[in-house]
């Protein structure tokens, strides 16, 4: 079991919604729970792998409050012009790449600011969580 630091408890089920209008998605009742028990949370247990790259990091989930720094509302309004329709980002990794959920197909990926190129994560965001290392 991963330990999960900072989580902010300053949200609501409501602010999970907006983000889902303004994305134009839906996300599953297992990723809004997580979302509301882990909201800006920085997991332990940090590092993942893509299909193309080994020891990715998880820094954190954005938050889901438009008061909080990293949020997701700020990040995907900046980013929505550069990423594909139905990629949204709900975490971010140290070096300004984001961990993106896929809403053309429920796949988790990985997008890097520096070329745009998109890297395969995982089938689901919970197997993502728990295959942290």
């Amino acid at each position: 079991m991963n330990i999960w630091k900072y989580i902010r408890t300053n949200i609501s089920i409501d602010n999970i919604v907006k983000y889902e209008q303004e994305a134009g998605i839906v996300l599953t009742d297992e990723i809004k729970e997580f979302i509301l028990t882990h909201n800006y949370a920085r997991p332990e247990k940090n590092t993942f792998d893509t299909k193309d790259s080994k020891e990715r990091v998880f820094l954190k989930l954005l938050s889901f409050n438009h008061d909080d720094k990293e949020n997701v509302f700020d990040v995907y309004s900046s980013l929505k012009k550069e990423l594909p329709v139905g990629i949204v980002p709900i975490a971010m990794d140290p070096f300004g790449n984001f961990i993106c959920l896929d809403a053309n197909n429920s796949t988790v990926v990985f997008w890097k600011h520096e070329d745009s190129k998109i890297e395969f994560i995982s089938d689901t965001f919970p197997h993502l969580i728990n295959s942290l290392y």
